[in-house]
């Protein structure tokens, strides 16, 4: 049996709350092309970043690699991309999230409208 499933990241936790997944796979893809643990909601110093929700995902990694001094080549940051939707996806298999009241719907009217947001996984 096959069923649609939609990968919802929601950086501003609108519709799921998701940043323990994106976190943890922040950390772990950091630690493996970059060879620093990072993650996407705190700054390096544990503190909690208040501005990432208003940034791109581009964004939030220029700064992560600024505020630790890392000066990443072109090919390690095309890397880091590839690898963290991959152990994301992985994340999101194990790992819950919130997902918040009447989201559900609006997601299945959505898939009904938007076909290519969905992948068939077998």
């Amino acid at each position: 049996m096959s069923k649609n499933i939609i990968f919802i990241f929601d950086v501003d936790n609108t519709l799921v709350e998701s940043h323990d997944i994106y976190d943890e796979a922040y950390k772990f893809t950091s630690k493996k092309v970059f060879d620093k643990e990072f993650i996407m909601t705190k700054n390096p110093d544990g503190s909690k970043n208040k501005t990432f929700s208003k940034m791109s995902g581009p964004e939030i990694l220029n700064e992560r690699l600024s505020q630790l001094g890392i000066n990443a080549k072109h090919e390690d940051i095309r890397l880091f991309w590839k690898k963290l939707g991959d152990n994301a996806k992985k994340l999101a298999l194990k790992m819950s999230f919130v997902i918040y009241p009447h989201v559900e719907n609006f997601v299945g009217e959505l898939a009904k409208e938007h076909k290519p947001l969905l992948q068939k996984q077998e």
